[in-house]
């Protein structure tokens, strides 16, 4: 169940809301192209279903003549737009981690003067 979840959330998925009398029809449709659906809920005014968002992009045109709606957009894919957009913000964390790495490497030398009663091995 995990290992699915992750698999989705991978491949990028888009929940959508059909708005129809005749879902059913768009549903055999749906299938007859080899769309993946899952998820499949009645809601108030039509029903839901999750689709891999490289089925919602090859049939965008269909899913517009029927009135198939996308809701959420989920997965990596998305996440990795939105930090496309946000070069600047990823730039920064980049620079940021590497001088935290950069400043811990650094070996800090300690000299003990005066140590009569102790080895400095001790110390």
């Amino acid at each position: 169940m995990l290992s699915q979840r992750v698999s989705n959330f991978i491949k990028s998925y888009v929940v959508v809301n059909l708005n129809t009398k005749n879902y059913e029809k768009v549903l055999n449709l749906l299938r007859r192209k080899n769309i993946i659906m899952w998820d499949v809920n009645k809601v108030q005014d039509g029903i839901s279903f999750k689709i891999y968002k490289k089925d919602f992009e090859k049939n965008k045109q269909f899913f517009q003549d029927a009135n198939i709606k996308p809701i959420k957009k989920i997965g990596v894919l998305f996440k990795l737009n939105k930090l496309y957009m946000r070069v600047g913000f990823v730039i920064g964390a980049i620079i940021i981690f590497t001088y935290a790495f950069v400043f811990c490497s650094f070996a800090w030398d300690i000299k003990v003067i005066g140590n009569e009663k102790l080895k400095e091995n001790d110390i």
